[in-house]
């Protein structure tokens, strides 16, 4: 995996699933990852089947959030960005 990572705090499927967010694309995502979109899409999958509900339309192009898809964005972002925050201060006061 190319260096995506969210200092290792979330799931790799939650990370697709930020990236997918943005991108709205599978193609764009599985760039970002090195992996195929169809492993892109079983991770979307994995995620989905943990919560029990559909994260993304996989009808439309470009990709579009469901309902639930949208509310958990937007209750990820927050946390990952305080996350990232956290991370930095602690790398900040190791090399102090």
């Amino acid at each position: 995996m190319k260096n995506v990572s969210m200092n290792g705090i979330f799931s790799r499927n939650v990370e697709i699933f930020i990236s997918l967010a943005k991108t709205k694309s599978f193609q764009k995502t599985a760039s970002i990852f090195g992996l195929s979109t169809s492993s892109i899409s079983r991770e979307l999958v994995t995620l989905e089947n943990k919560l029990k509900v559909t994260l993304v339309d996989r009808s439309c192009r470009p990709l579009i959030l469901t309902p639930e898809g949208r509310k958990l964005l937007s209750e990820l972002i927050p946390i990952m960005n305080e996350s990232q925050l956290w991370h930095e201060k602690l790398r900040i006061s190791i090399q102090a």
